[in-house]
């Protein structure tokens, strides 16, 4: 078995074996976790923007 035919065998096995993704998730499932990673997302930036001004401070300060 050459290579080729190992990879094309690997790739038919994922084809099979893997699920379609909107089987896995509803549509309202999906907008809710939209939603939900926009929020962490913001508050993401937000801790780190937080942070960065309270190290700026310091630094000010300690200037």
């Amino acid at each position: 078995m050459n290579n080729n035919e190992n990879m094309s065998g690997s790739a038919d096995y994922l084809r099979v074996r893997v699920q379609p993704e909107e089987d896995l998730i509803s549509d309202h499932t999906r907008s809710y976790l939209d939603i939900v990673f926009y929020v962490v997302l913001q508050g993401v930036v937000t801790l780190c923007g937080c942070a960065f001004n309270v190290l700026n401070i310091v630094v000010f300060v300690k200037q």
